[in-house]
């Protein structure tokens, strides 16, 4: 017999690895953004003071 409580707490452990692997996502694109924009930064200062 399918148990419907097992397919119910697969469902919401899904939702639950969906919604890490956004976070995790928007801390990626964040961190490689913080990254480029640091590295702008050295090649501006590169540019202005030597």
């Amino acid at each position: 017999m399918f148990d419907s409580r097992i397919q119910i707490n697969h469902d919401c452990l899904l939702l639950k690895k969906g919604e890490n692997w956004l976070k995790f996502d928007y801390f990626l694109d964040t961190t490689i953004f913080i990254i480029d924009f640091l590295q702008l930064f050295i090649n501006l200062n590169k540019f202005l003071f030597f």
